[in-house]
């Protein structure tokens, strides 16, 4: 798996105000995030980084940290995936490639998978990882594809369709089935995959403009997870 590097400023007046109060800090990330860290003591201009931590103020004021996630292991449980609906595979993949950055992709051709009782649809689909976020892109073929199509116009096009909220277990899965239930939401997708996965799209349009897809993985399933390419 790739090494992710997070770049951390230390943001702060007086914080840290010496190395050893830099490690205290450190240590203390550390063990809550499993995380490693370098000290990269000549670095004096860094970026802020927004999204961790409180260390935002208006100057720098400490080194450069890299932490090496390398341990991390995707998918992480919550929303781990965008999916989109296209009606050109191939150019869609191109643009995917300019804009994403995602220029591998785990492509099934010709896929078919469960929708629901006797229900199968027939799809062009692709996978990829940017980062910790999974990227799906799906072109509908035929049988039971509508609500694919439906996002579609006549023009080649790309639309977002769903996001997908990885579930741990099967018990975590089976009690936002109840939820989404117990909320009155209709459920156009419902299978399972090879043994691998089991699935549901909740319709969320009238809230939220798109489908909610859940999925949560066998043991075989995690494995294949593992082959989808990282970009």
């Amino acid at each position: 798996m790739p090494m992710s590097i997070l770049r951390i400023g230390l943001i702060q007046e007086d914080l840290p105000r010496n190395d050893e109060e830099a490690s205290t800090i450190l240590g203390r990330i550390e063990g809550a995030f499993n995380w490693h860290f370098i000290f990269n003591a000549d670095t004096r201009n860094t970026r802020n980084l927004d999204s961790f931590g409180e260390y935002r103020r208006r100057r720098c004021k400490k080194e450069v940290i890299e932490a090496m996630a390398d341990d991390i292991i995707t998918p992480i449980p919550g929303f781990h995936q965008v999916a989109y609906v296209t009606n050109d595979f191939d150019r869609a993949l191109k643009v995917f490639a300019d804009v994403h950055r995602a220029k591998k992709f785990m492509e099934l051709r010709d896929m078919r998978y469960p929708t629901g009782p006797g229900r199968v649809a027939h799809c062009n689909i692709g996978l990829a990882y940017v980062g910790a976020t999974e990227l799906e892109l799906i072109q509908p073929l035929g049988e039971d594809v509508r609500i694919y199509r439906d996002y579609l116009p006549q023009e080649f096009a790309i639309r977002f369709h769903h996001l997908s909220r990885f579930l741990k277990t099967r018990q975590d899965y089976d009690e936002q089935f109840a939820i989404f239930e117990k909320m009155g939401k209709e459920f156009p997708v419902i299978g399972e995959f090879a043994g691998r996965a089991s699935y549901f799209y909740a319709d969320f349009r009238a809230e939220l403009g798109h489908y909610i897809e859940c999925i949560t993985f066998t043991a075989e399933g995690w494995e294949w997870v593992k082959e989808i390419p990282r970009n």
